[in-house]
């Protein structure tokens, strides 16, 4: 988060940007507040879900003794609570790597008109793919039927 806010401070700052011409400056200087922004939506989501599986290690950390003994006496060390949590921290960390793309595409403008034109193009592509298939389809039967005759 540190290093984040330093590049949001900088942008902040007059740089060699300054030297471009306005329109250029203008352009470079949102693209970057864009950027940034991502940036910190990924870095605070990432600091959100792995926040509880900090603490829940923590807490083994500092009660091991106690773990060790009780799993030595042959009873469970760690408490139902700590288990529990320690599930829900394994399914935050599995949301946190699939929610990247979906920070991308919410705080990010460029980012989601590129992926949607990206779908489009991929969308004509399989449509003429299929027209393809349909033409070769149709010259066959009319191949096979004049071959009948």
């Amino acid at each position: 988060m540190f290093f984040n806010y330093r590049i949001h401070y900088e942008l902040q700052i007059p740089s060699i940007i300054e030297a471009l011409p306005e329109i250029e400056r203008i352009a470079r200087r949102h693209q970057e507040k864009e950027l940034a922004k991502v940036l910190i939506g990924i870095v605070s989501l990432f600091i959100i879900c792995h926040t509880l599986r900090v603490l829940t290690d923590f807490y083994e950390m500092v009660n091991i003794t106690n773990i060790i003994y009780c799993n030595e006496a042959g009873r469970n060390g760690i408490s139902n609570w700590i288990i529990r949590l320690n599930i829900f921290s394994k399914l935050m960390l599995a949301t946190n790597a699939s929610l990247s793309m979906v920070v991308y595409c919410l705080i990010n403008k460029t980012f989601r008109k590129k992926l949607l034109v990206m779908r489009k193009r991929k969308t004509l592509h399989q449509q003429k793919a299929h027209t393809k298939m349909e033409d070769r389809a149709v010259i066959r039967k009319t191949y096979d039927v004049c071959q009948s005759v």
